[in-house]
């Protein structure tokens, strides 16, 4: 019967479709190994080549406010808001800095930046608007932290220490004493120069007792860490 011939050759077809596919990208051929991203130290990826540019945005690690607008560091850049209505603060301006503003002060309508491994950078705010930069001076470690009193700008630049700089002309800012330890913070009130480096050192910075074109303080008061109670 035609049922009967035709039975064999349908059951082959049905055969060679319920028969597995080939894994793989290709029938006796092994999948190519994964490559992976290089990586440095702890898994991170290297950062070998690699050079830093420019920002947008970033974490405000310093802010200063003077009447309605507020002058922050947003990570490689300074920008001025408007905070007359605090509920709603504006973007009036933003000018990119050579490194990460960690601290700002303002003096006389200049903002005083300890701008990392930018060193210091002094910015003209004189008009909000349009910030610009009137000086710098190249730190030799990374700028940290800063206290301006009187025409003095102290900069705490962590391992390469402390910099004592006169800034009574602020176009030319000039090195008047150092102190060679390690600085990651500073405060200065009257004679006394406090600084951080897992330790508290109280220095004295007296100007009359020492020589502002040498190491200033030399002798530091050395708190260990913990010793406080």
């Amino acid at each position: 019967m035609p049922f009967q011939r035709l039975h064999a050759p349908l059951l082959l077809v049905l055969l060679a479709l319920l028969a597995p596919l080939p894994a793989g990208p290709a029938a006796g051929r092994a999948a190519p190994p994964i490559r992976r991203a290089p990586t440095g130290h702890a898994g991170s990826i290297t950062t070998t080549g690699i050079e830093f540019v420019g920002s947008i945005g970033g974490n405000m690690a310093t802010v200063a406010i003077s009447g309605t607008l507020a002058f922050a560091g947003e990570g490689a850049a300074l920008v001025v808001l408007d905070i007359s209505n605090p509920a709603a603060p504006l973007r009036r301006a933003r000018l990119p800095l050579p490194g990460l503003a960690h601290e700002l002060q303002l003096v006389d309508g200049l903002a005083y930046i300890a701008d990392d491994q930018g060193g210091l950078q002094i910015i003209d705010l004189r008009d909000p608007a349009h910030p610009a930069l009137y000086a710098s001076y190249a730190t030799p470690g990374p700028a940290l932290a800063i206290q301006i009193v009187g025409d003095l700008a102290y900069l705490a630049c962590g391992d390469a220490g402390l910099l004592i700089l006169d800034v009574g002309a602020p176009t030319h800012p000039t090195l008047r004493g150092s102190y060679a330890g390690t600085a990651r913070d500073v405060s200065v009130a009257g004679s006394l120069a406090a600084i951080v480096d897992g330790d508290l050192r109280l220095l004295d910075v007296v100007l009359g007792r020492c020589s502002l074109s040498a190491p200033a303080p030399m002798s530091p008061i050395v708190i260990p860490c913990g010793s406080l109670v």
